[in-house]
């Protein structure tokens, strides 16, 4: 004999989830933190990550990436600064605001891991699914063949035919056949959308198995958000033999005659290519019909495709009629000393009896608990003789009554004739199913031979109508941060419901509350009926979009069993959006005259109790010297802002040169309001050219020329740390001269000394540039000038003539000097 295997070798191939690189973490389970998930509101994702790897695992930073997450893709992380080791688990934690209007089933994401492995930088990319408004539905199928005392591999298709996230999907096998051992239960960890996974067992069928076996597969499993749920399937594997195909039995006769002997012939017959030794077959009856002698045959040896027929003699019973089933059972031993069985289901017909045969039927199958139900049984003739002095009795089951007469006489009853017995029966509140009325019939045939038949008539109860409450909202906008009146429509579309509560409730206080009891009481609901009932509820404040409800229901039904119930209902929170300015720069700070790009930054917070769609901000009121850099500079979206939140809006500005310094209001207008945004324009230090003198009468190739300037800062401000800068490409030497703070209302001077080009034209032109800072801003003015210088490098005719003049002058002075001198002396010598 073949040694029976002890132990179940189970192998599941499960492919490894897709990462980026050598995998260290595998996602073993990830879910919605909380009873419900909450719409327009932060949530908490868990993922739980299991190191696979052999070493340690240091310093985690996870980001959460989720992909087109209503129009946009949205990213949270998680950093765990400690160590894990293989098999730990590490639990993440991410912060997720999910937007209001997610209304997709799920949404795909990637999980972005940045670690040290051993101390070594490393990053793994594990893809995930997101489960928002779907729920998983996982089934499964069994196939496979058994082969009787030997192990087999049988294969579990297991496919999650949903449209969200499946957790913790486990497989349980449970033969329901004798002779069967299974390995169970098959973990499957997480299952995404339209994931299917194959899973390869072996079971064990003992040798006494004959034809199939019979295994049920229970699939269970978790939903990211909401509840789980369960699928059971039952499925039959064909068990096939090795070697002969067997020996067979089949009837050649399938006709009986009731109330007699019927010798019926049997044939049992060889279909392997083997000898099958020391044959044996057992006949099992049903009620009614029984074998004469014994039910066990002796048949010897059957060679290969040999053939024998067995005489069987059945007794039936004179009421039996209609089909019945015998079962024959095979047992030999093959070729290798092995003991094999079969077994076939034989069917016969029994003919319908010489002379009187009665049937029964009744006007109604189904009887409605704890009422009493009229019935009316009607007895028909299908014989070919009359039933004389007919009696019937009626024989109730457990759990049904006849409250009338049970035993009713009807005389005669010809052929082809019918009666009826009008009887009254009860079935009790708590009793469903099938319940049995049986007939009892006793007569004479028209040999005063006395007849007995016994015919069953099923009757079934009908279960109660279950109540089915439908909760309503007929005001279902709610004003968030405040007190509201929810009026709820309770209607029954099913069975009568009595002594009805409700309570409401929200999945978690951060939502709201139900202000007073939340509880409610109608005496009874039948079927079609309605009630309202009215509730005062809070919304908090950062609650908008969809909110969910949950109503726990407690009633009686009609038969008196107790009933809870848990349902959920939806309204919208809505509130009003107030925009206001929370703060106001400027870049750069302080802004000046002629400043061509002013980013003028604004925080905007939304202080209302409801989200700011569509929220266009347009800044009006604008000066005439302060225009947009460029269009559309003066305008900014933001597609929605939640309440209590903030966004950091910017304006592109232009400062005209011309612009008056001052404090100004702008106006930024939405269609919530407007809001009153302050810009303030400083004074800057100006400067004039006063006076630009060159010594001498410089020409071009000059050189120590000596220039002197005076400027005037013409403002009400200082300018610090002034420097004066000349530029031109015909002038060379010290063109840049620091002349320190230059105050309000003064002038400054410089003095330059420079060398003029030889090809520099008569009247050059000159940038005067002078820098400053003023308030920590470096600021620059340029002044156009011009420096005109004599022509030539020759001398001219009127320098030629006083050259000339020059020195006649000088001696006519002289001469006159002279005779002046000789004339006093003269006048002095005369006579004495």
């Amino acid at each position: 004999m073949r040694k029976m295997p002890i132990i179940l070798l189970l192998i599941i191939f499960i492919g490894a989830l897709p990462v980026s690189g050598e995998s260290y973490f595998i996602v073993k389970d990830s879910y919605w933190e909380g009873y419900a998930l909450v719409l327009g509101a932060n949530n908490t994702f868990v993922i739980e990550a299991r190191s696979s790897y052999s070493g340690i695992l240091s310093d985690i930073n996870a980001t959460l990436k989720i992909y087109d997450f209503v129009g946009s893709d949205y990213t949270t992380s998680f950093s765990y600064s400690g160590s894990i080791s293989q098999g730990q688990s590490l639990y993440m934690r991410f912060t997720v605001s999910v937007p209001a209007n997610a209304y997709a089933s799920h949404y795909k994401a990637d999980l972005f891991l940045k670690f040290k492995a051993n101390g070594v930088p490393q990053n793994q990319v594990i893809p995930l699914f997101i489960t928002v408004q779907g729920s998983p539905r996982v089934v499964c199928s069994i196939s496979g063949s058994v082969r009787p005392g030997w192990p087999a591999t049988i294969y579990i298709e297991v496919e999650n035919i949903g449209d969200g996230v499946a957790r913790n999907v486990m497989v349980s096998l449970t033969p329901t056949s004798l002779g069967v051992q299974v390995t169970s239960p098959i973990d499957l960890g997480l299952m995404n959308p339209a994931e299917s996974k194959r899973i390869q067992t072996e079971i064990y069928v003992a040798d006494n198995v004959d034809e199939a076996v019979t295994i049920t597969a229970t699939v269970t499993w978790g939903a990211q958000v909401g509840a789980g749920g369960q699928y059971t399937t039952t499925q039959t594997l064909s068990a096939s033999e090795v070697g002969p195909k067997g020996v067979s039995v089949f009837a050649k006769d399938i006709y009986l005659d009731p109330g007699v002997n019927n010798t019926v012939p049997l044939l049992v017959e060889n279909e392997g290519d083997e000898w099958a030794y020391r044959v044996k077959m057992t006949i099992q009856t049903p009620p009614g019909v029984s074998v004469i002698g014994s039910n066990t045959f002796d048949l010897g040896d059957l060679g290969p495709g040999k053939l024998t027929m067995v005489p069987v003699n059945l007794s039936t019973l004179p009421q039996t009629s209609g089909p019945i089933q015998i079962l024959a059972s095979l047992q030999w031993l093959d070729a290798g000393g092995e003991e094999r069985t079969s077994s076939s289901t034989l069917g016969f017909y029994v003919r319908v009896p010489i002379g009187p045969f009665l049937t029964a039927l009744s006007d109604k199958r189904v009887l409605k608990p704890g009422v009493p139900e009229s019935v009316v049984v009607y007895l028909k003739n299908d014989g070919n003789e009359t039933a004389k002095n007919l009696r019937a009795n009626l024989i109730a089951s457990k759990d049904l009554a006849v409250l009338s007469e049970t035993g009713v006489s009807l005389g005669d009853l010809e052929p082809g004739a019918s009666k009826g017995i009008s009887t009254l029966l009860y079935a009790p509140n708590m009793s469903y199913g099938s319940l049995i009325l049986t007939i009892e019939l006793n007569y004479l045939d028209e040999h005063d031979s006395t007849r007995t038949q016994a015919i069953p008539i099923s009757f079934i109860t009908e279960s109660p109508k279950q109540p089915l409450l439908i909760l309503i909202p007929l005001n279902n906008e709610l004003k968030n941060d405040e007190t509201n009146e929810l009026c709820v429509k309770i209607k029954n579309e099913g069975g009568l419901a009595k002594d009805l509560r409700i309570e409401l409730a929200f999945p978690s206080p951060e939502i709201g509350s139900i202000v007073g009891t939340g509880r409610a009481y109608i005496d009874s609901l039948d079927r079609g009926e309605s009630a309202l009932r009215n509730f005062t509820v809070y919304l908090s404040p950062n609650v908008y979009g969809a909110v969910q409800m949950i109503a726990r229901l407690s009633y009686r039904d009609e038969s008196g069993i107790d009933h809870m119930d848990v349902t959920t209902f939806g309204v919208r929170a809505s509130g009003e959006p107030r925009i206001e300015v929370a703060h106001v720069s400027t870049v750069p700070t302080p802004i000046y005259p002629g400043d061509s790009n002013v980013r003028l930054v604004t925080l905007i917070t939304n202080v209302g109790s409801y989200v700011a769609k569509d929220l266009r901000l347009n800044l009006t009121s604008l000066p005439s010297y302060v225009e947009p850099s460029y269009s559309g500079s003066d305008t900014f979206l933001i597609p929605a802002l939640p309440p209590g939140q903030s966004m950091e809006v910017s304006f592109i500005l232009k400062i005209k040169e011309n612009a008056r310094p001052g404090r100004y209001e702008l106006k930024l207008v939405s269609k919530y309001g407007e809001a009153k945004l302050p810009l303030q324009i400083d004074e800057k230090a100006s400067f004039e050219l006063i006076e630009l003198n060159a010594s001498g009468r410089p020409r071009p190739g000059d050189r120590g020329v000596k220039l002197s300037l005076i400027l005037r800062n013409g403002a009400d401000v200082t300018a610090n740390d002034a420097v004066i800068e000349i530029v031109t490409p015909y002038l060379i030497g010290t063109t840049s001269l620091a002349v320190g703070d230059v105050p309000a209302r003064s002038n400054t001077s410089a003095i330059m000394e420079v060398d003029i080009d030889k090809q520099a034209p008569l009247q050059i032109p000159i940038d005067i540039k002078i820098t400053w800072k003023q308030d920590g801003r470096s600021l620059s003015q340029t002044i156009k000038a011009s420096l005109n210088l004599s022509g030539g490098g020759g001398i001219e005719i009127w320098e030629i003539l006083i050259a000339i003049a020059l020195p006649l002058i000088i001696i006519l002075i002289f001469r006159g000097r002279l005779f002046d001198i000789f004339s006093r002396a003269h006048s002095e010598q005369g006579p004495s």
